[in-house]
């Protein structure tokens, strides 16, 4: 995995792997966010797999991504995640974490705001376990190329 993640997100995995121990997945709480570089947080989000089937509610959405985004999930659900492609994308991601158990690292295209604009993003899924057997809640960290927001910055007026 190191050779296709970046030092921030080999540190997150192996925060992730520092506090499950022996367990395949930790348990989900808060204090997991205070032990990734601060400059991740923002661009985290967790989710809550039960029941094993979508929608699934994001707990919580950050900031960063928020802003990138352009909505907040905090709260609300899967169906809330738009495009519809971009959500089927995130909800099959979700499912392989499910059944493999594992974290799993992915590079997507995520559309930004200016129509069909996609900043590439790398990301690790993180499984979590409240009861030691199945993924209860997932945690996503990405990672920008840019600054999302030098991003938005450069190319929000490229229609005019």
């Amino acid at each position: 995995m190191a050779d296709v993640v970046s030092v921030q997100l080999c540190a997150a995995i192996d925060h992730w792997n520092a506090i499950r121990g022996s367990l395949f997945a930790p348990k989900w709480d808060v204090s997991i966010l205070s032990g990734l570089h601060n400059a991740l947080v923002p661009y985290c989000n967790v989710i809550d797999t039960a029941p094993a089937e979508p929608p699934f509610s994001y707990r919580f959405f950050g900031t960063g991504l928020a802003r990138m985004h352009t909505f907040e999930l905090t709260n609300k659900t899967t169906d809330s995640v738009e495009p519809e492609g971009f959500r089927n994308l995130c909800l099959d991601q979700y499912r392989m974490v499910i059944e493999h158990k594992a974290p799993l690292v992915f590079h997507n295209m995520i559309p930004a705001r200016t129509a069909e604009l996609f900043r590439p993003y790398t990301m690790v899924r993180l499984p979590l376990s409240d009861d030691g057997t199945r993924v209860s809640n997932i945690l996503t960290v990405e990672e920008a190329r840019d600054n999302p927001h030098e991003t938005w910055e450069r190319y929000r007026d490229a229609d005019g």
